[in-house]
């Protein structure tokens, strides 16, 4: 019995089977299956910089609509799209028929119930019911209504289209999956021609699996589980349960294997071991979901146990450790670490 059976009092054994597919076969998300067809060819692009301001643009036309000008802008605007000055910015998607003023009902809607309330009372009307009625009455009666030299604009049918155009622009700035812009648009531009149905979830899934493939390929194994957790972002948000769990368990393994991206022939015979950490949540997703849970997903690790802490049956004794009992396990874990280590002081 191994020291790891001895500390964790586990027996289970599981078969094994060769199937590495990342996504379910059933999943809701429909995309190339082996990512290695759908790499994107990334070239020096000497307007880059263009590419940037065409992503400000459509960031901060998506961001104008609805809004007042001029408004408080938010500080990523400056930050991370470089505008210097987006109040000048938006001026200029307004003279250029990107928005336009919005009609009085939009603008009701950015006044309070009491607001509404106050104008209904005034005119001598109900002041009675919800927000939607307290505003329909007030265009039915045609009350007059200062604005306070509010100026809203919302999109124009210009500003729609451009937009609707750009779309995939919108999930990219919303969603930090560490993407290089122009990988991002390179990718868009050759799924645009297989499919035209494309957006920005598809474009980063296809992206990720890729990255996923690289990283575990040349073993950097850190940056693979930031590409799992990207992953586990997406299917979350879809409420993909059985592709939440399949990550879920990829991430976990990665965790308990010990391995990063700085193991090396060189630091793989060093003397000091870190504790290994592990991510409660995960356990939860598996332990709410555990219909969806397939032991062999563990598999996956086998062909890079030469650079792990632990061989696959002491992986899988920790990992049925970790969900019956997180907090133990981590203790035992790093009392274990120590061991190693003491062990190792002696030896060197």
């Amino acid at each position: 019995m191994s020291i790891l059976k001895k500390l964790f009092g586990l027996n289970d054994e599981t078969e094994t089977k060769n199937d590495n597919v990342l996504i379910s076969e059933d999943s809701d998300i429909k995309t190339e299956k082996d990512s290695n067809k759908i790499e994107p060819k990334i070239e020096e692009h000497p307007k880059k910089d263009n590419l940037w301001d065409h992503i400000s643009k459509v960031v901060l036309l998506n961001w104008c609509n609805g809004k007042e000008y001029p408004s408080q802008y938010p500080q990523y605007f400056f930050y991370k799209y470089g505008i210097k000055n987006t109040k000048k910015v938006h001026q200029e998607l307004i003279d250029n028929m990107y928005l336009e003023k919005c009609s009085k009902e939009h603008a009701l809607k950015t006044l309070k119930v009491s607001e509404l309330k106050a104008y209904l009372k005034d005119s001598n009307l109900k002041q009675t019911g919800n927000k939607d009625e307290l505003i329909q009455r007030i265009i039915d009666n045609d009350v007059a209504v200062n604005f306070n030299g509010k100026n809203i604009y919302v999109l124009s049918e210009l500003g729609k289209n451009f937009l609707l155009d750009n779309k995939p622009w919108i999930y990219y700035h919303n969603h930090d999956f560490m993407i290089d812009a122009l990988e991002y648009k390179s990718m868009w531009e050759k799924l645009k021609l297989e499919n035209t149905n494309v957006n920005g979830e598809i474009i980063s899934l296809c992206i990720l699996l890729h990255k996923l493939q690289k990283n575990m390929d040349y073993k950097k194994y850190n940056q693979a589980w930031l590409n799992l957790s990207s992953l586990h972002k997406i299917f979350s948000e879809n409420k993909d349960y059985k592709n939440i769990v399949k990550i879920a368990t990829k991430m976990l393994t990665i965790e308990i294997s010990g391995l990063d991206d700085i193991i090396s022939d060189i630091n793989l015979k060093r003397t000091h071991l870190p504790y290994i950490r592990l991510n409660k949540y995960l356990v939860t997703d598996i332990k709410n979901h555990y219909e969806y849970f397939d032991p062999n997903e563990i598999d996956f690790i086998k062909e890079h146990l030469d650079y792990s802490i632990f061989g696959i049956d002491q992986i899988k004794d920790i990992f049925y450790s970790v969900l019956e009992d997180f907090e133990t396990t981590e203790y035992n874990l790093d009392r274990l670490i120590d061991d190693i280590n003491e062990e190792n002081s002696y030896k060197y």
